[in-house]
């Protein structure tokens, strides 16, 4: 039954893919490729013996030609794919399934999903699309890092003195949570904002910098400010000047100073009138509730790996707040409506 719903698989996927070992078309190299994109992406498994039925016109079990095939090839699978690093354990070796009137065994080879760090061989990292492999480039590897969650922008450690985090801020914080007052590397340190560098001395983490630096944007290498535009009618115009009432806001401080100036900023921007019936209320444009979360979200969950700021775009009919970040690497703009994103 096992081999028959093999047979009956119509192609290769993102979690599946055939390998027949006496191909001329087949290496090593690409065997371990795709182990390494599967273990990377989603898991999968690879089918070793039995030819793919998109590159052949053998049909049934005429495409199973099994590892008898070439076992000195299937040897060298098993000792290659200990260059996979970090290695993967206990990938090696496959199950082996006989298959009936062959007089041949199949491997099947299960790669899980990994979750704590990319895999790579050779020194590159490969992903896997629909069918086949992608190799990253240097810059994606940081992206994939970042997207993965193998990374986080939050947690890394930057080279700030602590005294510039000593502030109202942080007091305010410490308090509220009742730490008793201590040094404050040995305080951010206890409560994973602040650990040991490479060379063993304690540093603090971007986030303390975001929480509680007066103005974060000066000590980091990237831009954590709000930047707030109100225009004049329903679309952005660049004409002569540009259709802006006024200049545009800029935020800047701790993400919750920065949080609560934005709400307070733009439900000024935003106010109707006041409601007196059953008392004085302020009414706004658009449901005040609406635009706090969209402003809090955009705070706490926007990329702090990538150099933008938070945009908030107040026109007549509505508000748009866009939060840096970036696609998940299987997903762009083409297939954002139909795609699954990975990670």
């Amino acid at each position: 039954e096992l081999i028959k719903n093999i047979l009956n698989i119509p192609s290769e996927s993102r979690t599946l893919e055939f390998k027949r070992l006496g191909s001329r078309n087949e290496s090593i190299d690409r065997i371990l490729q795709s182990i390494v994109a599967m273990a990377n992406t989603d898991g999968g498994t690879l089918i070793l013996g039995v030819e793919d039925p998109q590159k052949t016109t053998l049909r049934g079990l005429d495409r199973i030609l099994g590892i008898e095939e070439n076992l000195e090839f299937y040897d060298e699978i098993g000792k290659t794919v200990r260059k996979i690093s970090p290695p993967i354990s206990s990938i090696w070796p496959p199950d082996l399934v006989e298959v009936p009137n062959k007089n041949v065994r199949i491997g099947l080879l299960a790669v899980p999903k990994i979750s704590d760090g990319f895999r790579s061989i050779e020194g590159h990292v490969y992903v896997r699309l629909e069918r086949g492999n992608k190799r990253l480039l240097p810059q994606e590897v940081v992206h994939f890092a970042y997207v993965k969650g193998f990374e986080r922008a939050d947690r890394e450690l930057v080279s700030v003195d602590f005294s510039l985090l000593k502030t109202n801020f942080y007091d305010v914080w410490r308090r509220k949570r009742g730490i008793i007052e201590d040094s404050i590397d040995t305080v951010l340190e206890k409560t994973g904002l602040a650990r040991k560098g490479k060379g063993g001395q304690i540093l603090p983490t971007r986030a303390a910098v975001l929480l509680f630096a007066e103005f974060p944007n000066d000590l980091l290498d990237t831009k954590c400010a709000i930047r707030i535009f109100q225009y004049e009618g329903n679309l952005e115009t660049i004409k002569e000047t540009l259709n802006l009432i006024g200049t545009p806001k800029n935020i800047v401080g701790p993400v919750i100073k920065q949080i609560t100036d934005a709400h307070e900023y733009v439900l000024t921007l935003l106010r109707t009138g006041i409601r007196v019936p059953s008392g004085f209320v302020t009414t706004y444009q658009i449901p005040e509730r609406a635009i706090k979360e969209a402003i809090t979200n955009a705070v706490i969950h926007r990329d702090y790996y990538t150099k933008r700021d938070i945009e908030v775009r107040i026109f007549e009919d509505r508000v748009e707040i866009e939060s840096p970040g970036l696609l998940p690497l299987n997903i762009t703009p083409s297939n954002i409506g139909v795609e699954r994103a990975h990670g």
